[in-house]
């Protein structure tokens, strides 16, 4: 958390036991939560391939008729 007068409150390890837990926002204070990157990767990839492919399997659908 970055206070508005600029001071920062850090907090490291989980949330619950954390020293953030205690704390206060005040109006201008900033509340920032990192994104965990990796969260969805799966299927982020299998749309990505399904999007790719999708085009190829109808196509060839309908050429076999």
């Amino acid at each position: 958390m970055i206070r508005a007068n600029g001071s920062l409150i850090a907090q490291r390890g989980g949330f619950f036991g954390g020293s953030l837990l205690g704390q206060k926002a005040y109006p201008g204070d900033l509340i920032f939560v990192p994104v965990d990157a990796n969260q969805g990767e799966f299927w982020a990839r299998l749309r990505d391939i399904s999007t790719a492919l999708t085009p190829a399997i109808v196509t060839g659908a309908a050429l076999a008729k």
